[in-house]
């Protein structure tokens, strides 16, 4: 439940504060910006919705915001930009400049008793979080609004310590992203070169010292293949080796067992076939109706 419908209580998260900190309902420390845009505002000011704020990193995913919208809110730099629209998603951003944002973000912003960067690290800390999306209404769509927000409770150490928190904690996550990106490029040169390994043993084989000559095939590219190897036609149907003789044409299949011919010397019978079916042509093979291609 919200920090205001038990006074006396306040989540697990908030628990364990230093003796020395306090702690009171976010809306006492900071204030919900919900000025809308004027026709001045949506020409000058850039948008930002909560599309374009990646989870938990803080960091926008657009580096042009598109122009204004007048059904938004108008924000100033150092703001704190919540998103209550299916708040799990942990999308939370300082802004850096001033604009306009969608209605499904809440603009905060702090008062002297708070900075924003310290702000910013519990909006989107897990525990934050959690508590937040525990009270959503919808189902499809669960949405928390600022009356929700508003009454959780905001740790407040002095500002020196906040600073000092918010500055470890840029300095920390910094060097984790950096990794992150390290590990996603290292999977990427890795995927790379599991391709080219597959390409280069179906092509060339496993024996690198043989003779290569050209594949005179297009999506090989640049490719080569070995100069004892041969290029195979496969049947279009069975995917069999086509054999290599003169191509002829096969006329229609002939039955060759007295019932066979039995059956089709009786016209009126219902078994007997009405006609015979054309052959069919599997790439450069003309094979039976009835028959395997020769």
């Amino acid at each position: 439940m919200s920090f205001v419908a038990r006074p006396g209580n306040s989540p697990k998260w908030a628990d364990d504060l230093p003796d020395s900190w306090t702690a009171d309902w976010v809306k006492w420390s900071v204030a919900f910006a919900s000025a809308k845009p004027t026709d001045e505002n949506t020409e000058e000011l850039p948008y930002i919705s909560n599309e374009d704020i990646a989870s938990w990193t803080g960091k926008l995913l657009k580096e042009a915001p598109e122009p204004a919208d007048k059904e938004g809110r108008v924000f100033r730099r150092d703001d704190v930009l919540f998103n209550k629209l299916r708040p799990y998603l942990a999308k939370v951003y300082q802004a850096d400049f001033d604009g306009v944002s969608s209605g499904e973000l809440l603009n905060l912003r702090a008062s002297e008793r708070v900075l924003p960067r310290f702000l910013f690290h519990v909006l989107a800390s897990q525990a934050f979080i959690d508590t937040i999306n525990a009270e959503t209404f919808g189902t499809k769509m669960p949405r928390a609004d600022w009356e929700t927000v508003g009454h959780q409770p905001l740790p407040l150490p002095d500002i020196d310590t906040q600073r000092r928190i918010a500055g470890y904690l840029d300095h920390k996550t910094a060097r984790i992203d950096a990794l992150i990106e390290k590990k996603r490029a290292l999977l990427d040169r890795l995927a790379e070169k599991r391709q080219a390994l597959i390409t280069r043993a179906v092509t060339r084989g496993l024996n690198a010292a043989v003779p290569l000559k050209d594949s005179s095939i297009g999506w090989l590219g640049n490719h080569h293949l070995q100069a004892q190897s041969k290029i195979v036609e496969l049947d279009a149907i069975t995917a069999e080796p086509l054999m290599q003789f003169e191509r002829r044409e096969v006329p229609p299949a002939v039955p060759t067992t007295e019932f066979g011919k039995g059956l089709v010397m009786k016209k009126n019978s219902k078994l007997a076939p009405k006609h015979h079916e054309p052959p069919r042509v599997c790439r450069r093979v003309v094979c039976s109706a009835t028959k395997r291609p020769y």
